[in-house]
């Protein structure tokens, strides 16, 4: 048989990577059908092939060898995102499970503002409640240079390591994608990565009529979060410990987020200035060299630095506290949440003339954080008399 292909995609955060592995996983017989066997995995992504090189298991790397040497298929794809974090040391130990087979590896770049702007969202979504510690720095401290450590904005240095790890294979390449509709092959993720593994026109398109048939129904794989729906997720993780009531709240959050600021962005502007100034000729340079052109990114960012506005905020407040008691066993440290207070009040004066219990169940969140503010405790004392006389009519 010809030599076996191993295809490498090392996935930056926020580059539609779980896009890539959640296809992949669906479409695995199809893939198999052209010659392209996705490794199996209990997860969407090959967590567990990083977990043995960080941990020298080599068990499961030669297992993983065996697995590929003996397929049918000529192709073989693995994909993870912290594959992009590695040294020299754990990209070696993961490269020594393929000698003898030519190694593809794909990664895809973003503009640094919308990458940095999109997991601030992402990292709230997933770690408030988990890390409530953290989501206390990224609202209160603001401190974006000890938040974004520059290195894993480092394109260049990333994209070397793995040159250096690819010098002694022959017959493998880096394939760099750029995460943009401009860049993108067709303007679509999809069609571009399974164009740089060799597909063909026509197999790409089969392949993305059947998944778009097998996924029906289920949304986009990974939607971004607008500031009022971060806002009221981080307000929700700093106000209770209670990890079940947060994983409820949370949903009930994901689900009513009306999206109307998901290209919206808390990050400073000038700090994402910063961070593209720092890279430019970096990223010229590799502009030049992998894409024969002087600029990387051909689009426009598209994440600008806002606030939330006080009508999404509303919206969201409006389908999460119709029950006040999912904020019942509060925490008591309070302090540093004032900043929410007048949004959870206008929030509950914008509902009073339409919805009173939606806006008593805003005034208590409010009364959680400011138990003696006047006007709070005055207006729950007034809704709860107008919604105890409506129900006695």
């Amino acid at each position: 048989m010809s030599e076996k292909v191993v295809f490498l995609h090392i996935g930056l955060d926020k580059t539609g990577s779980t896009a890539i592995q959640q296809s992949c996983a669906l479409l695995s017989e199809e893939l198999l059908g052209y010659g392209y066997y996705w490794i199996p995995t209990r997860q969407v992504h090959h967590g567990f092939v990083s977990r043995a090189v960080k941990q020298g298991d080599k068990a499961v790397l030669n297992d993983l060898r065996r697995t590929i040497s003996t397929s049918d298929a000529k192709c073989h794809l693995l994909s993870f995102e912290g594959f992009y974090r590695y040294g020299q040391r754990h990209i070696e130990t993961l490269l020594s499970a393929f000698k003898g087979f030519s190694v593809q590896v794909i990664i895809y770049l973003r503009q640094r503002p919308d990458k940095m702007s999109s997991g601030l969202g992402q990292r709230l979504k997933f770690e408030s409640g988990a890390n409530p510690a953290l989501v206390k720095d990224l609202y209160q401290k603001q401190d974006y240079h000890s938040i974004f450590k520059p290195e894993v904005f480092d394109y260049p240095s990333i994209v070397k390591r793995w040159e250096d790890g690819l010098a002694n294979f022959g017959n493998s390449q880096m394939h760099i994608g750029i995460y943009e509709k401009e860049s993108l092959r067709r303007g679509d993720l999809l069609v571009d990565f399974y164009t740089k593994i060799g597909l063909k026109d026509s197999e790409i398109d089969h392949l993305l009529s059947r998944y778009e048939a097998k996924r029906s129904g289920e949304g986009q794989v990974n939607p971004s979060l607008s500031l009022a729906a971060q806002d009221m997720m981080a307000l929700c993780s700093m106000l209770t410990n209670d990890i079940v009531k947060l994983r409820k709240v949370k949903a009930l959050i994901q689900e009513s987020d009306n999206k109307e600021e998901k290209n919206q962005s808390r990050v400073p502007e000038e700090f994402l200035r910063e961070m593209d100034e720092r890279f430019k000729a970096d990223d010229e340079a590799l502009a030049k060299k992998y894409f024969a052109r002087d600029q990387l990114f051909l689009g426009e960012t598209k994440f600008r630095h806002a606030e939330a506005s006080e009508k999404t905020f509303f919206h969201i407040g409006n389908h999460l506290l119709s029950n006040a008691d999912q904020f019942e066993d509060l925490s008591d440290d309070k302090s540093g949440f004032d900043s929410y207070v007048e949004t959870l009040r206008q929030s509950a004066l914008l509902l009073e003339k339409t919805d009173l219990k939606q806006a008593l169940g805003l005034m208590k969140l409010a009364a959680e954080i400011r138990p003696n503010g006047p006007f709070i405790r005055g207006k729950i004392r007034e809704y709860q008399e107008k919604i105890a006389q409506s129900i006695n009519r």
